[in-house]
């Protein structure tokens, strides 16, 4: 049986340590992006929680309109707060292994092919998340085009980022890192030092709003030629059809539904609406 497309962009979001924001990050990245038009999943292989508490299934679901039962399976729900494969084996549950992780998260993306991806991980990239393996092992088998590593802005941060980085790196090697510094305050030396410092010395991208964000995955996505359907990348010279109206999304590469009246040319991505980039 094939397994369903995963999305065509794919993000892997990381924490430096628990309760560091990942689900309040995700879920505006998530909106941010739904609202420039993009089709948008989110996936958390697995979660812990104390029993009445909202899940990050919730919210995630909430950003992305879907089901909390389809950003992470029940079954890998567990009303304790703990790692998850402890959480497991204190409940008396077999604890779950990176392999059917990978593989439940790869057959749950849905009948259309999202444009953007965000999987979410539980706890800090070293925390484990199967019976066998940390976070950061489960992004390097996953293999996302992105990692948003989300950590805090203040006193001890380059210290955990640094070795969150370093271990990212071993388990998911050439994979991009970039790091979100959340509750970001422009008025705080310590926050401006800290981003000054991971930029210059470091040398890695330090991002502190929504807005960055979404425009650095924009900038990412290979658009498609909206003439012949081939992503941008493959074209060795321009389309011989520049003065004909596009036929296909440049988000997605679906077939539009073009209509052509003797004063106007519209065209409809049956994912995306109204296209506006008819020429």
């Amino acid at each position: 049986m094939n397994l369903p497309l995963r999305p065509r962009y794919l993000i892997g979001v990381a924490g430096v340590g628990t309760e560091i924001g990942k689900t309040f990050v995700s879920v505006q990245l998530l909106t941010e992006l739904s609202g420039r038009g993009w089709f948008v999943n989110a996936r958390k292989p697995a979660q812990s929680v104390a029993s009445g508490e909202t899940t990050d299934s919730e919210l995630l679901g909430q950003a992305s309109r879907e089901e909390p039962a389809l950003e992470c399976s029940p079954s890998r729900t567990y009303l304790v707060p703990m790692a998850p494969p402890m959480a497991a084996t204190q409940l008396g549950f077999d604890p779950p292994q990176l392999g059917e992780l990978i593989e439940e998260v790869s057959r749950s993306w849905g009948g259309r092919v999202a444009d953007i991806g965000l999987v979410e991980t539980a706890g800090g990239v070293a925390s484990p998340l199967g019976i066998d393996g940390d976070n950061a092992q489960f992004l390097g088998s996953l293999e996302p085009e992105l990692i948003l590593l989300v950590a805090d802005a203040g006193l001890g941060t380059i210290n955990s980022i640094r070795l969150s980085v370093g271990h990212l790196q071993v388990a998911a090697p050439g994979v991009p890192i970039v790091v979100w510094l959340n509750h970001f305050d422009h008025a705080n030396e310590l926050h401006i030092l800290n981003r000054e410092w991971l930029q210059r010395v470091d040398g890695l991208r330090c991002l502190t709003t929504v807005d960055e964000c979404a425009a650095l995955v924009e900038a990412s996505i290979e658009l498609i030629c909206g003439h012949c359907g081939l992503g941008l990348g493959l074209h060795l010279q321009p389309c011989e059809t520049q003065l004909d109206p596009k036929r296909y999304c440049e988000r997605c590469g679906r077939k539009l539904n073009v209509t052509i009246s003797p004063n106007d040319v519209s065209a409809r991505c049956k994912v995306h609406g109204m296209v506006a980039w008819q020429s």
